[in-house]
């Protein structure tokens, strides 16, 4: 788990994520997240990997947590099909949203939560959501919790 820890911890830095600080967009960075090799052994260790994601997460409102490194921590929860997590990224992204300097990580927030809640109409060439599209996700998330009695 240690190991697991620390190649979490290195990609806290956005500077170590190969290519990430030139993407222009939701979709090169996920380009950058498929080639990255730290990115890549972390979503194969599949294992307790997204309780640790789930906690750096936790912390962001203790300390701030870059932009892109949210945006990769939904990446690969998307990418180990971590369901358990939904609830906390919807919480994430109602918090996002009231961010003024993120630009990509509300993307990936909401893209994630669209996949493991099966919702459908993904955008897979862009990777990005309007507001509208945002809140929408958000709508059937929550409703989807008081049809199940949540």
């Amino acid at each position: 788990m240690i190991g697991i820890e620390k190649l979490v911890l290195k990609i806290e830095n956005p500077a170590k994520i190969r290519n990430a600080l030139a993407a222009s967009g939701p979709c090169p960075l996920r380009v950058a997240f498929d080639l990255d090799e730290t990115v890549q052994k972390i979503v194969e260790s599949k294992g307790e990997v997204g309780e640790v994601i789930l906690s750096r997460i936790q912390n962001m409102k203790k300390e701030k947590i870059d932009d892109i490194t949210l945006a990769c921590f939904c990446y690969i929860l998307e990418k180990l099909n971590y369901k358990k997590a939904t609830p906390k990224i919807v919480d994430l992204l109602v918090d996002l949203i009231e961010e003024k300097d993120i630009v990509f990580s509300q993307h990936f927030a909401a893209h994630t939560i669209k996949i493991l809640t099966g919702q459908k109409d993904l955008d897979l060439v862009n990777y990005a959501y309007s507001q509208e599209e945002i809140d929408e996700i958000i709508t059937k998330f929550k409703a989807s919790l008081k049809s199940k009695g949540r």
